[in-house]
Formats: structure tokens, C-alpha cells, sequence
């Protein structure tokens, strides 16, 4: 089940309860279902900024946060929303470094974009695809696993990246023709990523690299995507879906090393609230 819990806090709004009206306690109860993200990957990205707030990420938390639905809601509960009622049905025999695949459950599409569980491994980092004019393999049947635009230079690109082996993926040719949206019915030079561990891989950061080594030989034809993005006119639609603006300027001047350092001192800090709502154990009991 994918529920994205969304709360809007606009700048300078540190209580979101005032914008809630009535004297009364507004009361939310959720039913636990395993999550459909990678729990079975420790987060390695940066926390949200307060100040980049928006209808995509309304909290300070990393793209791959782990939380469950009702973890987060007690976490958005006792961060922002204090006098908020939450009752959470929890699950019995999940851990959080489970695998859909290993809950035993059939696979139901969230989204038509989001086809198999391979999708949702690579999805918190392929997902900033979005924000750029390339391909991220909307119109082929796997999205978010393939990525490409008619201006890759292939060969350079996959060599460097089979440098850096990267853990948990290995990165296969694969040109593609969209049937819809970005290079609609145009020759795409691409490649496939295909998780060969999902605990291993790192979705963000190997997504950070990707966007490096493509950048490095596109010779300007590689764009970030300016606004409006949906509902925003204002903040440059990388932004949004990374968080804040630090990703994109590391980028455009190709200094991405010391990323994951840089990184981990933003989530060492959202470790310590994780712990106060974290209910269920890291591995199989």
C-alpha cells in the first residue's frame, strides 16, 4: 500500500495545528501495511530543509526515510502536530529490513509508473529523473529502471560508471523509443539499471553518480528542468524532489565526492527522532 502522508507547512508556520481551526483534538487512526519503498535499504541521503517545504515533503525527513505510515504519522504527530490524537494498528511479524517479496504478499501496483518491485528499489533516486530532460523511461515498461536522451554518450557514460562499481546494481546498454512524454517516439541512448542486492544498493547516491557521469560528457545538452513544477512557480523542480538546492549545485560544478559525508551529518540528527516512533525490530525475530 503507498500512501504519501503530506502535510503542507508554509514558510514561517511552525504550528501546524493552528491551521487545523476548532478547539477540538483532531484524531487520525491508521492500519499498518509493510511499507512499498526499500526498507531493507539504511538511509544515505540528505533531510529534507525547512525551508524547501512543499506539497512533495511537507517534514524535514531523508527521501529514504524507513518509516512506516504509522510511524511517520507519529513522527509528523510529535514534531509539528502535538495535540493530534494517533492510533496506530500495528503489524505483527514485519521487520523493517524485510523485502516485499519476503512478506508474502502479491505485488499491487501503486501507480502505473510503478509496474514491480524492481521499480520501487530504484525509485527515491530515479525519481529526480523527473526534474531533468532526461528520459527516466516513462512510455517503456520498466520506468524509473531505464533512463536515456538522445544526447547520452553511451559508452563514456557506462565506463564510468563501471569504474566506481557501485554496490548492489550493475548498469547494461539499453537504447529505448518513449511512447509518451520526454523524446515521445525518438531514439533514446540509455542504459538499464539492474539491482543485483537490494540492500546493498544505495538508490539516491548511486542516482547522484549516474547524474555525474552523464553531465560530465553531455556537453551543455543535459538541462535541469526550470519551474513551474505542479502546484510550485517559484523553487527549481530538482530542488523540490532532492530536497533542497545542494544536489543540483554539486552537481552543475562537478563536485560531487565527500557527497555521502556531507549527507550523513543531515541524518545523523533525524536518527535520534526516528528512534522515539521506530516500533518494529531490524531483522526477523
Amino acid at each position: 500500500m503507498t500512501i504519501r502522508l503530506a502535510v503542507y507547512r508554509p514558510p514561517g508556520d511552525g504550528k501546524l495545528l493552528a491551521r487545523l481551526g476548532g478547539p477540538e483534538t483532531p484524531s487520525i487512526r491508521f492500519r499498518e501495511s509493510p511499507p512499498d519503498n526499500v526498507p531493507g535499504n539504511t538511509c544515505h541521503e540528505e533531510t529534507e530543509d525547512a525551508e524547501q517545504c512543499h506539497f512533495v515533503g511537507g517534514a524535514e525527513i531523508p527521501l529514504c526515510h524507513r518509516m512506516t505510515l504509522g510511524e511517520m504519522a507519529l513522527l509528523l504527530r510529535n514534531q509539528y502536530l502535538p495535540r493530534c490524537e494517533v492510533q496506530v494498528v500495528w503489524m505483527q511479524g514485519w521487520w523493517r529490513n524485510s523485502l516485499w517479496h519476503e512478506t508474502g504478499l502479491p505485488w499491487v501496483l501503486p501507480s502505473p509508473n510503478m509496474p514491480t518491485e524492481d521499480t520501487a528499489i530504484v525509485y527515491p533516486g530515479m525519481v529526480l529523473i523527473e526534474a531533468t530532460n532526461l528520459s527516466e523511461g516513462r512510455g517503456t515498461t520498466r520506468p524509473f529502471e531505464i533512463i536515456g536522451a538522445p544526447y547520452v554518450k553511451i559508452d563514456k557514460v557506462l565506463s564510468d560508471l563501471r569504474q566506481l562499481n557501485i554496490p548492489g546494481c550493475l548498469f547494461r546498454e539499453h537504447g529505448f523509443i518513449p511512447t509518451f512524454q520526454k523524446w515521445q517516439g525518438q531514439y533514446c541512448h540509455g542504459f538499464q539499471v539492474h539491482v543485483t542486492s537490494a540492500r546493498e544498493y544505495e538508490s539516491v547516491f548511486t542516482t547522484a553518480r549516474i547524474f555525474a557521469a552523464i553531465i560530465r560528457h553531455a556537453n551543455s545538452a543535459f538541462a535541469f528542468k526550470p519551474p513551474p513544477y505542479e502546484y510550485e512557480t517559484v523553487k527549481m523542480p530538482f530542488d523540490i524532489l532532492s530536497g533542497d538546492e545542494n544536489l543540483r549545485l554539486l552537481l552543475e560544478s562537478d563536485t560531487i565526492e565527500g557527497l555521502r559525508e556531507k549527507w550523513r551529518s543531515t541524518y545523523d540528527p533525524f536518527l535520534e527522532i526516528f528512534r522515539e516512533v521506530s516500533h518494529y525490530p531490524e531483522e526477523r525475530s
